[in-house]
């Protein structure tokens, strides 16, 4: 009745008519910016000036500092989001890899753009100095089996996109796709659990290659941030994050979330 007689005062008045419209949706911006900051803040916190590296993770490994996977990945990370740690743990990582002989890792360069030998060999773990470790795939056997690993299927999708071959790239990405059951990747490397970084790895990867986005999957990797802003390694099979929040997959995430 009331918006009834105030259309008639404004009809009188000579003014148009029409319904107010409805208040804007919230924006999932805001939320995606909110979970980028809280991931920064966390690897703010794994930050050791002593070595200036980045530790594992507060409670599973806080004594533990890995050049690669971890720092190289949160270097990248730090970057991509123009934080200032970037520029602390990227002359520290150049100066270990020198002086330990720690070069490269030799698979997660590629998400760089940098082009790496294909197939992937298996991972080699070193302890280079106390509480420092390598990771590289470098100098172990190849793996035949790659495509079986939703991980290493999807870093295939992103070598074949990086050498020009966008057909095999494709198709390598929907060939690890498949993998995908709903919840999680449930490949060769799954028991129990399904590992979160491989959500946001295949985020990361689907917007590389300009695939459809995946709101299903960005929905699950961010339920898998924790209270301390870090994104938790594991998750059940029902999807519900399970154990320590650490660099490696927050390092992951933050790549897949910062567009």
């Amino acid at each position: 009745m009331r918006f009834a007689l105030f259309c008639l005062v404004l009809l009188l008045t000579g003014c148009a008519c029409t319904a107010a419209p409805p208040p804007p949706s919230p924006s999932p911006v805001a939320g995606l910016d909110a979970a980028i900051e809280s991931g920064l803040a966390f690897l703010r916190t794994q930050y050791n000036p002593a070595l200036r590296l980045l530790r594992e993770s507060p409670v599973v490994a806080p004594d533990r500092h890995w050049l690669a996977t971890d720092n190289q990945l949160a270097s990248y990370a730090l970057r991509t989001a123009g934080n200032a740690l970037a520029d602390e743990v990227a002359p520290a990582l150049a100066e270990y890899s020198e002086s330990l002989d720690a070069t490269h890792h030799g698979v997660i360069e590629s998400l760089t753009g940098v082009p790496i030998a294909w197939p992937p060999r298996t991972h080699t773990h070193r302890e280079l100095l106390p509480g420092i470790w390598h990771e590289e795939r470098i100098t172990g056997a190849p793996m035949h089996d790659w495509a079986d690993y939703a991980d290493l299927a999807l870093y295939g999708a992103l070598e074949a996109w990086n050498r020009g071959d966008a057909a095999e790239a494709h198709s390598r990405y929907t060939q690890a796709m498949a993998l995908f059951d709903g919840v999680g990747f449930a490949d060769a490397a799954t028991d129990t659990h399904y590992t979160t970084y491989k959500l946001a790895l295949a985020l990361l990867v689907a917007r590389r290659l300009h695939e459809p986005d995946r709101p299903d999957l960005l929905a699950a990797l961010l339920t898998k941030q924790d209270e301390s802003g870090g994104f938790v390694t594991l998750y059940n099979r029902q999807g519900a994050p399970e154990g320590d929040a650490n660099t490696e997959t927050t390092a992951y995430a933050l790549l897949a979330l910062i567009r």
